[in-house]
């Protein structure tokens, strides 16, 4: 056999390509970390030079990874080599490396003396650069050369991973963001007066690439308030309580807190007490700003609950964090990331939030993303993430929670953090077949209707196997992401409502052919997945191709009368339509339907996906099953046919006539008897032809189908068996 893809000599093999493929084994190689810390004059405001002691201590005593190294730097007008590399493997070296964090500022800002000691830290004793991270905190604009463009090529040639941490720097430093990127690295956003997305920074960029799980932090609270007293509840679940700790951090530093932490066994710890009593007993370590507060041995699942008082006001940070502690029971893990890191013109931002647990996802959780959007101080916007396959959302019940930000009220840095929690029906689902299957519908629910016409949502049932979750919380930061595009004011209509991708149609009740038409999808926003839209717009068409997806005149249009207000985004909408229906000889018809949503401003999102449903323009009609025979069962006994007879002999002196005659009778009367066979007797799934119809007509498929298939769950009391139509077809 020939292709035209070798025609005139064309794609001919090549027999000097070498195919033995090359191995390289990689091998997991120390974490080599340097903090490269800001000194300069400027870091006085707002206290930021004790925030970013906080910040690294914490880092240090309980984030970074007990296998990694890490030096410091510090630079104002020069760079300064504070500790070279020590191991995080033992207290000695961490109280060292605490003991050097910078207190105190002076001078200009050298971040390219900065960065390029941070090189000279990694190859010191003639090491390589390579491999070897670098994270560079500051809260200001370079003015000491050489500067971050002149070193651009050094770094970037010598391998290493730039990572920075803007300390309430909302806009600036184009070279080094430049910089950080071309290395492969991650930027990130702290508030001067809410430190907590700097804490997170920190958390993000300790996290381990080695498979670890067990030498990761999760950090399962953070909180920050003004006043003298706060109290709140932690839910600790048993997936992990390895290594917890509690931080309350303040900034008077004059007169330290009182802190009491209560266990879920109800037994309390109090920082002034020399000792609690309590069987896993909480070691408070309290500094002149800083109070860590460490349980002995895993934690126990459940409510840990904790208050702080304070003698004057004060702004005080609390972050909970703990370790993974079961190796048969492993953590549920939180993933973030954002649809871009720059945006320089009006364009939606998408969020994204993977759950998992062991690589499965975790349904039905809770997640919410929290951006601080840059001003002074910064301003919180919370966006609900959803894994319902509509607006941001792909594909349903992936574990992969999504959502749009629109509210770009200023250019600059936003920060994003991630909070999942269990919801009501939170599970873990552990059979991915099934929920592969699963996402092949995009709905959640399919409508039905109820004997009174009330059309309701039943919730889509499977095979997956899923375990429902016991209370848990995580909380994770992503990199910033940066607006520079126009300025919107809140409150105007700046984007149409999103696109409906999860449109379903089916005909509400076979049975009636003026039931008409059941829509079931996501309700989109006013700006794209948020807010209410102003109202739908539907089209249908008897052939796929004539859909117009710019809604022109010659549309088949519902009228918008007849079409129902929209509800709140990330509802369920499920609207019953009725279509103008012609006749034909088949007594079917296909419809094409598609739809999109207007927002008050006249703004119209894209035309949805396109469904297709099969419409019954007569009844469909029902067999009545045979009433179950009461005569006693006949034994049979098969013959060399098939053909099961019981003959019964009563051998007597008579003449041949008379015995021909009674078996003729008995083969007549045991026809008769498998005309009569009962119901449960027929073959499954096979159609039987009906004498009340036509030689078209015959009975389609078993009752388990027909509900399937139609959806009409509600009707599942008033199915018989077997059921026909009359256009041959199913």
């Amino acid at each position: 056999m020939t292709s035209r893809d070798f025609d005139s000599g064309q794609n001919q093999p090549n027999f000097d390509l070498d195919t033995v493929p090359n191995f390289r084994v990689v091998i997991p190689s120390t974490s080599r970390i340097v903090l490269v810390l800001d000194v300069s004059g400027s870091m006085r405001t707002n206290n930021r030079i004790t925030k970013m002691g906080q910040i690294v201590q914490s880092f240090i005593e309980d984030k970074v990874s007990s296998s990694a190294q890490v030096g410091i730097v510090q630079f104002g007008y020069v760079a300064t080599t504070l500790s070279l590399l020590l191991s995080m493997n033992n207290q000695t070296n961490k109280d060292n490396l605490v003991g050097v964090i910078p207190a105190f500022t002076s001078g200009s800002t050298a971040i390219g003396r900065g960065i390029l000691s941070g090189i000279d830290v990694l190859e010191n004793g003639g090491n390589s650069a390579a491999g070897g991270t670098i994270i560079i905190l500051t809260d200001g604009n370079e003015n000491v050369s050489p500067y971050v463009a002149d070193i651009h090529s050094n770094v970037t040639g010598k391998d290493v991973t730039l990572h920075t941490i803007f300390f309430a720097q909302a806009t600036g430093n184009a070279d080094l963001v430049n910089l950080t990127t071309s290395t492969g690295g991650s930027s990130y956003i702290g508030d001067d007066f809410n430190i907590l997305s700097a804490f997170g920074a920190f958390d993000a960029l300790a996290r381990t690439e080695d498979g670890n799980l067990f030498d990761e932090v999760f950090e399962i609270s953070s909180v920050s308030f003004t006043g003298t007293f706060h109290n709140d509840t932690v839910l600790m679940d048993s997936t992990i309580g390895n290594n917890t700790v509690f931080i309350f951090a303040w900034i008077g530093g004059s007169v330290s807190p009182v802190i009491r932490i209560v266990d879920p066994s109800g037994c309390e710890s109090v920082s002034t007490a020399s000792s609690s009593g309590c069987s896993q007993p909480v070691d408070f370590q309290t500094g002149s700003t800083t109070t860590r507060a460490l349980v002995t041995g895993i934690a126990k699942p459940g409510a840990w609950r904790y208050d702080i008082t304070s003698s004057v006001e004060d702004t005080f940070t609390i972050l909970v964090s703990s370790k993974a502690s079961n190796v048969d029971d492993p953590p549920y893990m939180v993933e973030t990331s954002t649809g871009s890191v720059d945006i320089t013109s009006l364009s939606p931002q998408a969020i994204y939030a993977r759950v998992t647990k062991e690589s499965q996802p975790v349904l039905g959780a809770d997640v919410t993303a929290i951006i601080e959007i840059p001003a002074s101080p910064a301003r919180k916007f919370e966006k609900i993430l959803l894994d319902n396959g509509a607006g941001a959302d792909v594909k349903a019940s992936d574990g992969v929670y999504s959502g749009f930000f629109t509210t770009f009220t200023n250019q600059g840095r936003y920060s994003l953090q991630v909070k999942v929690t269990n919801g009501n029906f939170t599970r873990v689902a552990s059979d991915a077949r099934s929920l592969a299957a699963k996402q092949t519908s995009r709905l959640a629910y399919f409508p039905s209707a109820l004997p009174d016409g009330t059309v309701v949502a039943l919730p889509v049932t499977d095979s997956t196997d899923e375990t429902e979750v016991a209370n848990f919380t995580r909380i994770v930061t992503s990199p910033s992401f940066t607006y520079s595009g126009t300025v919107i004011s809140l409150g105007v209509d700046s984007f149409p409502p999103n696109q409906i991708t999860d449109l379903s149609a089916t005909q509400l009740d076979v049975f009636d052919p003026n039931s008409g038409i059941v829509l079931s999808f996501t309700a989109p926003g006013d700006e794209l997945d948020v807010g209410t839209a102003f109202r739908y717009e539907i089209q249908y068409a008897f052939s796929p191709d004539t859909l117009d997806p710019s809604f022109g005149a010659s549309s088949n249009l519902i009228n918008f009368s007849l079409v129902p207000t929209p509800t709140p985004a990330g509802t369920l909408e499920v609207i019953n339509i009725n279509i103008p229906i012609p006749s034909n000889d088949r007594g079917t018809f296909r419809i094409a339907l598609g739809m999109r949503a207007t927002d008050e401003a006249g703004k119209t999102g894209d035309i949805s996906n396109q469904v297709v449903v099969t419409y019954f323009s007569r009844a469909v009609e029902l067999i009545n099953s045979p009433t179950p025979s009461t005569e006693p069962p006949v034994t049979a006994i098969p013959d060399n046919g098939g053909l099961n007879i019981t003959i019964v002999i009563v051998v007597s002196i008579i003449s041949g006539a008379f015995v021909f005659a009674v078996v003729i009778a008995a083969l007549v009367y045991l026809r008769s008897l498998k005309a009569r066979r009962l119901p449960d007797e027929r073959p499954a799934g096979k159609g039987y032809d009906n004498p009340d119809f036509d030689d078209r007509a015959y009975c389609v498929i078993p009752r388990p189908s027909v509900i399937s298939t139609s959806r009409m769950s509600a009707y599942a009391e008033h199915i018989y068996d077997d059921v026909c139509v009359t256009d041959g077809r199913v």
